[in-house]
């Protein structure tokens, strides 16, 4: 029963559809993305915010139109969303943009 419900757990966390990840140094529990998923959840084109504390990343699901346009958050509002969480951007990965696929420097 222990490995359903882990199985389970991963399942869902691994079909989270995002479209940010954020690395972000500091970020070693769930506890210390309290700050920062209340900070991006004032943001009125954020959906949700998940941790993947193992890799330091927060994983931010945007809004999108009713023609599949995504309202993206510049990279200066999140690094301050962050910063005034008390935390350090290493760097911000668009996930839907079709290329290039990578790791960009804020």
């Amino acid at each position: 029963m222990v490995k359903s419900l882990l199985l389970a757990a991963v399942l869902s966390f691994s079909a989270f559809n995002h479209d940010l990840e954020i690395k972000i140094n500091g970020l070693v529990c769930s506890s210390c993305g309290i700050g920062i998923k209340r900070g991006f959840k004032r943001q009125f084109n954020v959906n949700d915010v998940k941790f993947d504390v193992k890799k330091q990343l927060a994983l931010v699901d945007l809004k999108e139109s009713d023609s599949g346009r995504v309202y993206w958050i510049s990279n200066q509002k999140i690094l301050k969303i962050v910063k005034d969480a008390g935390y350090e951007v290493t760097s911000i990965k668009r996930i839907s943009d079709a290329k290039p696929r990578r790791y960009n420097k804020p």
